[in-house]
């Protein structure tokens, strides 16, 4: 994958033609090649919302909001039930914390082919 960042306004956009290509058909006086370091931050900032959507995803998957609310409105007569809910739900939101740390120091080449759905990044 190749970057474009705008010099005005920093953006950076995606793109999978070559540069040469890619300038013929769009006006480029205010965009250039990005370099690696321009690049990391924002792949990290890109996948960030991926984590946690994913995160949600592996939550609701065993404790739907609807039996969430439930253990937390019984839980003083289903405490190992709910107990073991709060640890899940804690379990993989550590998970999503230390997955957004891990993937700040991947190289721009890992984090293009970081898959946040992996379960490898979940496992125990």
């Amino acid at each position: 994958m190749n970057y474009l960042i705008n010099t005005q306004s920093n953006d950076i956009v995606e793109y999978d033609q070559d540069y040469y290509t890619l300038s013929k058909n769009l006006r480029t006086e205010h965009w250039r090649q990005a370099t690696a370091q321009e690049v990391k931050p924002y792949l990290v900032e890109k996948h960030i919302p991926c984590i946690k959507q994913e995160a949600h995803t592996r939550i609701t998957a065993i404790y739907p909001i609807t039996k969430q609310l439930n253990l937390i409105y019984s839980q003083s007569f289903e405490q190992d039930a709910y107990r073991a809910m709060v640890t899940f739900i804690e379990n993989i939101r550590m998970k999503s914390n230390a997955l957004e740390l891990k993937i700040a120091k991947y190289t721009v080449k890992q984090l293009e082919t970081f898959d946040c759905s992996d379960d490898k990044h979940w496992a125990d």
